[in-house]
């Protein structure tokens, strides 16, 4: 299995919404059946992923699902709900996910997997919750922190829009990196994060 990534979005799809959606993938797919597709293409909904002239496809398979975001999922901290510390900083509850999967963790997917949740999240007015940490001190990331009560600080970085970190520990007083957070970012971020020389998504 490789990387996967959700968009947080802060009610259900609507008709024309889930339309949007079914052509989007339509459009970059190669082949679809119920449970997965394979990517020939990302340039149709503005990716930088084209097919080379002698294959059918460049990347997958890949899955979509839709599910109602469950507060029980996000409530791993020691002091109240994470799932309110998420809509404090985002400016809204989420209250569905579109997870997007890659069955194969080639290089080329991370992309493709990062360029679609890009435009379902700046088409559907979302945000993006990698299931995971993309970026550490590692990547030469300004210091940041949290508070005692667990609230959610925005990490400041080298690159425009927002990326917010959580973590399952009430406080990050004995390390500066937590390998149990989760990060969610802005359309802004995202975009910035797939020109990175250190791009990847959680796998």
């Amino acid at each position: 299995m490789g990387p996967s990534a959700s968009i947080l979005l802060p009610g259900e799809l609507t008709k024309d919404q889930s339309e949007l959606v079914a052509t989007a993938i339509a459009a970059i797919s190669y082949d679809k059946d119920d449970a997965k597709f394979l990517v020939h293409s990302t340039t149709p909904i503005g990716g930088t992923i084209g097919s080379d002239s002698d294959l059918l496809w460049v990347g997958g398979p890949f899955s979509i699902s839709f599910e109602p975001v469950q507060p029980s999922t996000y409530n791993f901290g020691e002091e109240g709900d994470d799932l309110q510390r998420v809509s404090e900083a985002i400016g809204y509850l989420p209250t569905q996910e579109i997870v997007v999967s890659s069955w194969s963790k080639n290089k080329i997917n991370h992309q493709i997997l990062g360029e679609i949740v890009l435009f379902l999240a700046r088409s559907l007015g979302g945000h993006i919750d990698f299931n995971g940490a993309v970026i550490s001190e590692t990547f030469g990331v300004a210091s940041f922190g949290s508070s005692k009560t667990g609230q959610s600080e925005l990490m400041s970085s080298k690159m425009p829009g927002k990326l917010y970190r959580f973590s399952s520990k009430a406080s990050y007083e004995n390390s500066s990196y937590d390998e149990d957070e989760w990060q969610v970012c802005d359309v802004e971020f995202m975009e910035n994060w797939l020109m990175n020389e250190h791009f990847h998504m959680i796998k």
